[in-house]
């Protein structure tokens, strides 16, 4: 596969969102409930349920309190949702005009 169709790829499929990847990543294979997963965040079950579940974003705290409980970076966490937001927002057709000045240039 030459480097123009990996390009295409990565850029036409939705990136996946830091909830899921945490489930997956970390409380599934750690075996761990999701109760006990909220427990030792410090967030209430139904919060982590919806992050989780896709229902809710992955805000700067919550990243923090994601990081220090696995050893990683907060800033991973937020950049998986700040990609996720911007495909989003890409795939949206808005009617933007073009500033004169940006045109010429």
């Amino acid at each position: 596969m030459n480097n123009k169709k990996i390009k295409e790829i990565i850029v036409t499929r939705e990136p996946t969102l830091p909830g899921i990847i945490f489930k997956d990543r970390f409380i599934d294979e750690l075996g761990l409930s999701i109760s006990l997963a909220a427990k030792y965040l410090g967030v209430h079950r139904l919060t982590l349920s919806k992050f989780i579940s896709g229902q809710s974003v992955c805000t700067p705290e919550m990243a923090s309190r994601i990081a220090q409980a696995t050893g990683t970076n907060s800033a991973f966490w937020v950049n998986l949702q700040a990609a996720h937001d911007t495909w989003k927002a890409n795939q949206i057709e808005n009617e933007v005009t073009t500033f004169p000045v940006c045109a010429t240039a």
